[in-house]
């Protein structure tokens, strides 16, 4: 499915070894290019009157956008009408999909920052994604020094200066994600996380890295892609 609604499929790497990476789907949409007439009758009742309330015209656009493409997403997988989606949240809050495919549950999670929305989806287990887009006011040297491990704090304060804002929003997205994976988010803290070296300062931002977590029998996976206008990482349990 290369396109879908004007959500683009984004390739990701997969490492032949790590079978639970099959049915691990991201996709990636410019939400300033989605018609908001278009989208608008996808949603909810809900979500319509709600979006009724967003003044600012941008933000009412964006957000009928990325809730009208994950209902079309989810719908062309369930086979039901996209506004006949029906979600529920976890016992932490993660939305999940109230519907199945074959009895087995469909994971997704999504992330938006600014134009760019992303979305990943499993039929393998949970899924968590983190997006930053590139050029936000945002000092990511500051949010990782509230978020990063010991170790990850000296690598990045070894990294040059010109690249220490990305290596920053790199190491971020990945926890964040891996966090979200859980369905636990922020209640577990983030500097309990400590990323392999070779993942945070990669030859490839492609590659998977496999790290384990205190309190699950599950490893979790995850991958970081970047380019000129966002980085993001996916995670999956």
């Amino acid at each position: 499915m290369p396109s879908l609604y004007g959500l683009r499929e984004v390739p990701i790497w997969r490492e032949w070894s790590a079978p639970a990476l099959v049915d691990v789907h991201l996709y990636l949409v410019d939400l300033d290019r989605v018609s908001e007439r278009q989208a608008i009758d996808r949603l909810a009742a809900e979500e319509q009157a709600r979006s009724k309330k967003l003044r600012d015209p941008v933000v009412r656009r964006r957000f009928v956008s990325r809730r009208s493409l994950l209902r079309r997403l989810i719908s062309a997988e369930l086979g039901v009408p996209a506004n006949a989606v029906t979600s529920s949240r976890g016992r932490h809050g993660k939305p999940e999909v109230a519907n199945l495919i074959d009895g087995q549950a469909f994971h997704f999670n999504t992330s938006t920052s600014d134009r760019w929305h992303a979305i990943v989806t499993s039929r393998a287990g949970p899924v968590g994604i983190d997006i930053e887009a590139i050029g936000r006011p945002i000092n990511y040297v500051q949010v990782l020094r509230a978020a990063a491990s010991p170790e990850e704090l000296k690598w990045h304060a070894a990294a040059e200066s010109e690249a220490a804002n990305l290596l920053a929003m790199r190491i971020w997205v990945a926890k964040e994600a891996i966090l979200k994976a859980t369905g636990r988010g922020l209640q577990i803290n983030p500097r309990m996380i400590s990323l392999p070296r070779d993942f945070v300062v990669p030859e490839s931002s492609r590659a998977w890295a496999s790290l384990t977590l205190d309190g699950f029998n599950q490893p979790f996976f995850v991958q970081t892609i970047a380019d000129e206008h966002a980085v993001l990482a996916l995670a999956k349990a």
